[in-house]
């Protein structure tokens, strides 16, 4: 079995994805400091992680496409409702609708080609 890539291929690297590696990483950062120094519980911090998820994916529509900002939106009003409407249902209500929301996205995405 050979591994690489063939003599005809070349490695393209974009240094995009070092930046937005970066930005998702500083999220994540920012998460922990508010659920340290607030001393969160888990509802509120599954709560808050949808939200900064939802946060990062509104900012990075704004310099790719709209619709990624529309499915940051979408997230974020769904994560809301369920924590206030829904409490006790709210990890279903996230897995089922913001779960499904992504993939039927995604498989939106492949299909335009972009």
């Amino acid at each position: 079995m050979r591994r690489g890539r063939s003599s005809g291929q070349s490695e393209i690297r974009s240094p995009i994805w070092t930046a937005v590696l970066l930005w998702w990483l500083a999220l994540a950062v920012f998460d922990g400091l508010m659920i340290w120094l607030f001393g969160l519980r888990d509802g509120d911090i599954g709560l808050l992680i949808l939200l900064t998820i939802a946060l990062g994916y509104f900012q990075f529509g704004l310099f790719t496409h709209w619709i990624i900002s529309g499915i940051g939106l979408f997230i974020a009003v769904i994560s809301v409702g369920a924590a206030l409407l829904l409490p006790g249902y709210f990890g279903l209500v996230m897995a089922l609708l913001g779960g499904g929301v992504l993939i039927v996205t995604g498989l939106w995405f492949v299909r335009q080609g972009k």
